[in-house]
């Protein structure tokens, strides 16, 4: 056998079972924060199929904006893999997710927005976060 044969060996074995997550990396912070950003990306490519909504459906269009940042809110949350309470990992993944895109809804605003309706997206995120990391770690068999 070559040297180079030699070299180019593993020297550990891969996790087995069900211990693959935590040798990952996929559970704890680092979840969280990439949950915030798949909440982000359906964020984004919501609010950029707004006009389409709004032409297609247009009673639904005033609507639409609130939809879409619960169902951002939602994934985000569920999609959260906390080390810790799973409410307060869903609850971080969405307000990564308001953090992210709040430049975005100050910047191009849909229509008028005061204070309070970002404390509504700030407390919404908080909400609909930890109810959907609460629901998606029941669902996978962790309570």
């Amino acid at each position: 056998m070559s040297a180079r044969a030699v070299s180019l060996r593993r020297t550990s074995s891969p996790p087995v079972g069900n211990d693959r997550g935590a040798a990952s990396g996929r559970d704890g912070l680092p979840s969280v924060l990439r949950a915030g950003s798949s909440g982000f990306t359906v964020f984004v490519l919501g609010m950029l199929s707004g006009s389409l909504v709004g032409a297609l459906v247009p009673p639904l269009a005033a609507a639409w904006p609130w939809f879409v940042a619960l169902l951002a809110f939602a994934v985000a949350g569920c999609r959260a893999r906390p080390t810790g309470p799973a409410h307060v990992g869903g609850a971080g993944a969405a307000l990564v997710t308001v953090l992210l895109g709040l430049p975005l809804i100050l910047l191009f605003p849909i229509g008028p927005l005061g204070g309070s309706d970002v404390a509504g997206l700030l407390v919404s995120a908080v909400l609909v976060g930890a109810v959907s990391g609460v629901a998606a770690r029941n669902r996978r068999g962790r309570v």
